[in-house]
């Protein structure tokens, strides 16, 4: 996980601070689930990594979308993939 966040922070130097502004109440796993969608993990991939269930990780998709104020999965993908 350390070397991971070192190895996301030095490709997306930006993202951490963009997003903190669009959701500045993001907890660690809201910014750990962010990077990973930016990255696009499948939620298979997602519920390896976090050790959850699949719909847990829809579940938590949801509620991050729904914190960044987007209507679709997409709109918040898009929007991750951007920053």
């Amino acid at each position: 996980s350390v070397i991971f966040n070192l190895l996301f922070e030095a490709a997306y130097p930006e993202f951490a601070k963009t997003l903190a502004k669009k959701l500045p109440e993001a907890t660690h796993n809201h910014q750990r689930l962010a990077a990973l969608v930016k990255i696009q993990l499948s939620n298979k991939e997602i519920a390896s990594i976090f050790n959850i269930s699949r719909d847990s990780v829809v579940r938590a998709k949801y509620r991050l979308r729904q914190k960044l104020g987007f209507e679709t999965n997409q709109q918040m993908e898009d929007y991750l993939k951007s920053i």
